[in-house]
């Protein structure tokens, strides 16, 4: 009993001192909770920043093989510029987040930059500032979020804005002088075009604090309530019959044993699955990459018979050769998807060629890279080196490599010549299969934690971080073979290293 009452007034102190620490650290908890709202609200702003340029990058890249046959719409109703004005203009509608394009050199008074705008401008212009940028300013009288991103001029964009009958065909050339006058040509490439300006409300923010507060609050007083439940239920129900069921959780210890090791094998299934889920969405959107071209040559086929029949000019030479750039391009489509089964084949150890594995996967995501205008050289591969391993496992690991090579890339846009190489060779007696890139490098402080579950770098949504953990797992699932990162650098290079036999 005497043991009892001490327990008791030991669980009292130390629930009554945390209890004032809480209150305490109150104040500023608050203080970090107004820089999380900050924080959140900025995330928003990339969010619709990643939106509108992904919607840019896409028309970008149609927008040239588009005829538009209505002359009640424009003909440059499926541009970017035309496109995200009227989408940014509707987002604006919402009082409390304002979104448009802008630019130093604008034609619609309605992107007429403010101040700020201007003066951010200039610094991309100079180079002073880089990528996206952000800070508390004053925005139409109220304090706002002010988020911007520049927009500088692709090789897309120079198919109607490049020089006239060099990059730009007549019939683009003469539509833009109609719309706009001699003033839409002659871009470089690279060179700044204008930028996206977010603006969002203070009062959002503050918002989101006082929720978070109201929050906080509600956890202190669950905390006390649970807290004072928790020690009456103690008392009465715990150390009563405490050595009984001492006694009994021993007898069932090999059980929890058991019970822990499959919830880790739950575990370890959920991030298999979880990985196959990535690889898919993957794998979905580089198939709609070599889709593309086919796709849009089997279209364009299918209008130009359209016309030469409704212009009664159709002869059976016009049918034979839209049949024949048909059937070629639907083989082309049905190889496409071959080489996608033959790549999520089951694989099994055995002996196989690197070169084998290194060009399967360059089957797969060479039309992607040189839409990304991205060089993936995979020339400096020694045709004769054979290793044991899962070749289909190693051809994954070699994809999820070249994909974060990728996505470090367009996390970078500043980068020149950005290039992907893998190649091989021998180095203290082992085979080594080497993914390198000039995407930036990985910094010193994080590269220790990269082959971690859930970790990653990437921005909200588009990383899952089991991606590395899953290679490293699969390359050294045979004994021997490793994975491994060393940074020098811009330069970062993956090792798959195998035991040579």
């Amino acid at each position: 009993m005497e043991n009892i009452l001490s327990k008791n007034k030991i669980n009292l102190v130390m629930i009554f001192s945390f209890t004032s620490l809480l209150i305490i650290s109150a104040y500023f908890i608050h203080n970090a909770l107004y820089d999380y709202a900050v924080e959140t609200n900025l995330e928003k702003s990339k969010q619709l920043r990643k939106e509108i340029m992904l919607t840019r990058d896409y028309l970008s890249n149609i927008a040239p093989k588009v005829t538009i046959t209505d002359n009640t719409i424009s003909p440059f109703a499926v541009t970017p510029a035309f496109v995200t004005s009227h989408i940014t203009s509707e987002m604006s509608k919402n009082e409390k987040i304002y979104i448009k394009q802008t630019s130093l050199d604008y034609r619609n008074p309605a992107n007429k930059p403010d101040k700020f705008e201007a003066e951010i401008l200039k610094k991309y212009k100079i180079g002073k500032i880089k990528g996206e940028y952000y800070e508390l300013n004053k925005f139409q009288g109220k304090d706002s979020l002010r988020y911007t991103y520049p927009i500088y001029v692709k090789q897309q964009c120079l198919a109607c804005h490049g020089k006239p009958y060099v990059d730009v065909d007549e019939k683009t050339y003469k539509l833009l002088i109609q719309n706009y006058g001699d003033v839409a040509f002659n871009y470089k490439l690279n060179d700044l075009r204008g930028m996206l300006s977010i603006a969002i409300d203070i009062e959002l923010i503050d918002s989101t604090v006082s929720k978070l507060d109201k929050n906080i609050f509600i956890l202190f007083v669950v905390f006390i309530t649970f807290a004072i439940i928790l020690l009456y239920v103690e008392n009465k129900f715990v150390y009563q019959p405490k050595l009984k069921k001492i006694e009994l959780l021993n007898s069932t210890l090999s059980y929890r044993v058991k019970k822990e090791i499959e919830k880790n094998r739950q575990k370890e299934h959920i991030l298999v699955e979880q990985s196959k889920l990535a690889q898919m969405g993957e794998m979905m959107n580089m198939i709609a990459h070599q889709w593309r071209q086919p796709l849009n040559v089997i279209s364009t086929q299918m209008v130009h018979l359209k016309l030469k029949k409704e212009l009664d000019t159709l002869s059976n030479e016009n049918i034979e050769q839209v049949i024949e750039i048909v059937s070629t391009k639907t083989q082309e489509l049905s190889k496409i998807i071959d080489d996608f089964m033959k790549f999520n084949q089951p694989g099994a150890v055995t002996k196989f060629k690197i070169k084998q594995a290194v060009e399967n996967t360059h089957n797969i995501i060479h039309k992607q890279m040189e839409n990304k205008e991205i060089v993936l050289d995979i020339s400096d591969i020694d045709e004769n080196l054979e290793v044991v391993h899962n070749q289909k496992a190693i051809e994954h690991v070699l994809l999820n490599l070249v994909v974060n090579s990728r996505d470090a890339f367009e996390e970078n846009p500043n980068i020149k010549n950005p290039k992907i190489q893998i190649k091989s060779c021998i180095e203290d007696d082992q085979i080594v299969l080497k993914v390198i890139d000039n995407a930036g490098g990985i910094p010193n402080d994080i590269i220790n934690k990269i082959f971690n579950p859930y970790f990653t770098t990437k921005d909200s949504g588009k990383g899952t971080g089991i991606g590395l953990y899953m290679s490293k797992k699969m390359v050294e699932e045979i004994k021997g073979s490793k994975l491994t990162v060393k940074v020098d650098g811009n330069t970062t290079t993956f090792s798959i290293i195998f035991t040579k036999k």
